[in-house]
This record gives C-alpha cells, structure tokens and sequence, in this order.
C-alpha cells in the first residue's frame, strides 16, 4: 500500500502533511523526534511546507511515487518530460523527493538505517545529492520537469512525495517534443486531513468534576462527531482505537493519527475509528497536579462503558458485515473491561477481537488464578479493602463474537505500569496504620472496615494541602459506598499485578499474548515506552503494527 503507480488508473488517497514531527532533543532534558501540537510549534509551519524531511518519524507522511513506461527520449532531441497537477476541488498539491533505494521500496518506513540514508547528503558522480531536500512542489500551473539521463529516458524513476494541500484533482505526466505535448497519462489522487480519513466518537454524561462524578448517577452515552462512506474498495474491517489516562485532546488527537497511519502502513485497508473519552488531564488541572488524579479518571473510565458499548453496538449496526475490533491502551482498558461486562449483561455481541494493550487493569479481574502480589497482601494486612476488583470480567468474552479473541500486550518492566503498584499501595506499608492513604482514598473522604465503606467529610485526613490538591473536601453527608464503580477506583486494593506486566494470563484472556521486550519489539522500562508505540519512529515499529494488525483481524 501507499505507493502512487503513474502507470495504473485508479484513484489514489492520502493524508496531508499537515502535522509538526520535531527533531530529537539532546543534553539535560533529552528527547525524542515527536509530533508536537499546532499550538505547541516553534513555527506556524506544517512539515508539508517545509520542503524538507527534517525527521525520520516524519517519514511516515511521505508515500512512494513510481514512474513506469517513458521512452527512452532525450533531451538533446527536445524531448521533456514533466510532472504536473490539475485540480477539480480544493487546492490539492505535493512535494517531490528522490528516494534512495533504488527498489523504490519500503525500507525508509521499516528500517532506520534506509531512514537514515533518505535524510542524508551523498556525493554522486562528483556531486552532493541531498535526499531530505525537495526537488520540485508542484501545484495547478507549476509543473515539475524531471530530469532525463544522457542516454534517453528517466534519470530516476523512484520517488516519494508528500501531501502539502488538500483536494481532488488529477496529477499527470506528459512527454513533450519541441514544446508539444505528445504523450500524457493522468491519475485521479484525494488528499485530505489525516482525521477527515477516520472516525471520531466521544462519550458523553461521564462526569470529571470530584465530588459530582460520585454523586450524580448519569448513564454515559455518546456522539459521533466525524465519519465517512464506506468506499467500495474498503476492506469489511473497522478497527476502533481507546485511548488511556492522562491524555489531553492534543494528545488524543496525535495518538490516534499516529495509530491510524501505521496501520495504514502495516497494509489495514479497512475503517478506522477513535474513541476518546473524559480523563482527567493536563485540559482539566495544572501542571504536575495530573498526576494525581489516577482514582478519579480510573472511576470515569468504569463510568464511560456504557457510553463505549452503546458507540460498539452503533458500529455493529451501522457495519454489520465488517470485522469490528479494538486495541485499548493502558487506563482505556479499564473502559473495555466495563464495557463488554455490560454488554455481556445484555447478551450484546457487537466486536470480534480485542488487544490489550500495557493493560492497567488487574490481571485476576480476568483471570483469578494470578499470583497474588506480596506489595498488596502487605497492606492489605495494615489497611483492608474490598476484593472487588477480583474476578470482576468474569464473563466478558460473551460480549464478543463467535471465535472471537482477548489478546494481551504485555511489557515485564513497563514503567508506567509500576507506578500503578504504588498508587495502589501509597501509605500503608512501612506507616501507622491511621496515615492517609489512597486505597482507600482518604483524602477524599473514603473509609472501609474492608466490608464497610464510607465517604465522609474530612475523614482521617489532616492534610488540607493534599486533599485539595486530590480534588477537595468531600462536604456532604456521610454515606455508605455501595457501587462497585466507586469502590474500585477510591477503596478496593486489587492483590495482583496489573494484566499489563504479566503473561501466562488465562481465564478471560484466550487469544494468546506478545511480550513487548521480546525481539523485533524491543520495549523497555524506559518512561516513553509505555506508549512506545506512539512516541518511538514508524521505523522501530513494524513489526509491532503488522503483530497489532493480525491480532485484530485474523486472517
């Protein structure tokens, strides 16, 4: 996929390189090359514009243009040949670029040493030749010549261009002769906006606000905000993507391009669509002060599942010849989990297969035979809480499809993923038993006998700084805690390790599983490789996509 073939007619669509891929960052605060927000650029400038390919992750928004079939006609006997655009709507134009395998495959995408040699200067017969620079922009009235070789025909045939205007049109290649056209062939081609290629859905009625969210008993629905037809040539796949914690609508937003893109590079031919629902994040509170809102995006995500498997069902309905699938990542996990409980409840069946992915969800929620985790039984004997979280999926597999599939990701080490063991054991190992905790969240309020639990106002807790910094003083009256959606995120202490660390995981989990440190992945304990597979370059991830793209869709 992905390659314009100036030999073919058939329509060819793409995304506009409409988004900013930064270069790495070295010293005291290194990073990685990254998709930065509009908001967040240096420059008002999109990498389309640039007419340089400053990154290797900027890449992935270069397709492979072939051009098969000239003559071998020279230039001496006045022959040109020229690359040109026409449009019909919009204002549909592109840069073009020598590709430096001479293949014209597809190792600039798979490989970083071909990525790293696409970006390079290479002296070639005595001159330098800059592959990361554009050769041409062609837009309506500005062809392109190309250059022909000393003995007739193209000089090179192999290049890769990208989108830098959106619209329908034809681009054309003409061989002309003294001035005159005498040979032409044109190709349909549609550039878009990356999110005018998939589906956008967001749930609706989870409330984020503390102590609202608890007492407001709301059903989440949801709204879909941008689709598209379904194209004939399509295949009859809809992947659905749900995001985890802590994402702002910038970070939805990038993330979901980014899987889209590299599925589309993986050869998934099918529908795509991204789900995001209300967590907590750096759009709600300040810097740092995100960081502590874990229990209470963990509550909204229990509360976006029925939102999520009303949108499931809409699919269904709307496709219901396709394979419909969804990779939910980290905290978004927490939003499948309840929803294929609820779907199940309701002996709905509206998705094949889903993969799990760095999954922050406890594992014998799926499974109840998993290894109880010494961290846990600790504070368990200091501070009980309810075993609510214990086989609390027990079931969900009916929510899927015949010979339908729960797939675990799983990464031994994720960092992020041993963060989540504290926030679940925070102040009762090595402390009084009276300090305040999070499990139970005693700076909102919550208390439990480990069969009793209450919300009162200003309980155990001294500190006024922390418990507003976790969201504020519960001023209401005193309650029981009942609903397993607020047991779980404020009072319940799950005993084993979150599905994401482990693998060997059965119960509900039956479609196998993949190691993210095994070879050909090469995920770490590094902080950014809990979402390695948005923040690493399209070329450390083949394989990982291509694993994604056959988990979800089976062949």
């Amino acid at each position: 996929c992905g390659a314009l073939f100036l030999t073919q007619d058939r329509p060819f669509g793409f995304w506009v390189n409409n988004d900013n891929d930064e270069p790495a960052v070295t010293g005291t605060d290194p990073k990685p090359e990254r998709d930065v927000p509009i908001n967040q650029r240096m420059y008002s400038v999109a990498d389309g514009i640039w007419g340089r390919i400053e990154t290797q992750r900027n890449l992935e928004d270069l397709a492979r243009l072939w051009i098969r079939g000239v003559p071998p006609v020279k230039a001496s006997d006045g022959y040109t040949v020229t690359l040109e655009i026409w449009p019909w709507s919009g204002n549909p134009h592109i840069r073009v670029y020598r590709a430096r395998e001479t293949d014209g495959g597809i190792g600039y995408l798979t490989n970083t040493t071909s990525a790293a040699n696409q970006l390079a200067v290479v002296n070639e017969g005595g001159m330098n030749v800059d592959y990361g620079q554009s050769i041409g922009h062609i837009s309506d009235g500005v062809p392109l010549v190309l250059p022909l070789a000393t003995g007739g025909g193209l000089s090179r045939s192999n290049f890769l261009f990208e989108a830098s205007g959106a619209g329908t049109g034809q681009i054309g290649l003409t061989i002309w002769k003294d001035d005159e056209p005498i040979a032409e062939h044109w190709q349909e081609v549609e550039f878009k906006d990356v999110k005018d290629m998939y589906e956008q859905a967001y749930i609706t009625q989870a409330i984020q606000k503390w102590p609202l969210m608890v007492e407001t008993n709301l059903v989440s629905s949801f709204r879909v905000q941008n689709t598209q037809a379904l194209h004939p040539d399509d295949a009859a796949e809809t992947a659905v993507f749900v995001h985890g914690w802590r994402m702002t609508h910038d970070d939805y937003e990038i993330f979901s391009d980014t899987m889209f893109k590299r599925l589309y590079w993986s050869g998934f031919q099918g529908r795509f669509a991204s789900l995001r629902w209300p967590t907590r994040s750096l759009d709600t509170d300040l810097p740092y002060i995100e960081y502590l809102t874990y229990n209470r995006s963990e509550h909204i995500a229990f509360k976006s599942g029925a939102g999520t498997a009303g949108y499931l069902n809409d699919l269904r309905g709307r496709f219901p010849g396709h394979t419909v699938s969804v990779a939910a990542h980290s905290m978004g996990n927490i939003v499948m989990m309840e929803t294929l409980k609820q779907l199940a409840a309701a002996s709905q069946r509206p998705i094949d297969h889903y993969v799990m992915m760095q999954a922050a969800v406890p594992a014998h929620s799926f499974d109840t035979s998993v290894t109880n985790l010494p961290l846990f039984t600790t504070s368990e004997s200091r501070v009980p809480t309810p075993n609510t979280y214990h086989n609390y999926a027990a079931g969900v597999t009916n929510a899927l499809r015949e010979d339908g599939e729960i797939v675990n990701f799983y990464n031994v080490e994720d960092f992020a993923l041993s963060k989540w063991r504290l926030n679940q054991s925070w102040g009762t190992t090595g402390f009084a038993p009276w300090t305040p905790t999070i499990k139970p969240n005693t700076y909102l309020g919550y208390s439990t006998t480990g069969t009793s639990h209450l919300l009162q106002t200003n309980a155990w807790n001294t500190d006024l700084l922390l418990a507003t910094l976790y969201g504020g003083y519960y001023t209401g009256p005193t309650r029981s805690v009942t609903a397993a959606h607020e047991i779980m995120p404020f009072v319940a202490r799950p005993r084993s390790e979150a599905v994401g660390v482990q693998g060997g995981l059965g119960g509900q989990i039956q479609g196998g599983e993949l190691n993210l440190q095994d070879a050909g992945y090469g995920f770490t304990d590094a902080s950014g490789d809990h979402s390695a597979q948005f923040n690493w370059n399209i070329q450390r991830l083949d394989l990982f996509y291509r694993q994604l793209h056959l988990n979800l869709f089976p062949q």
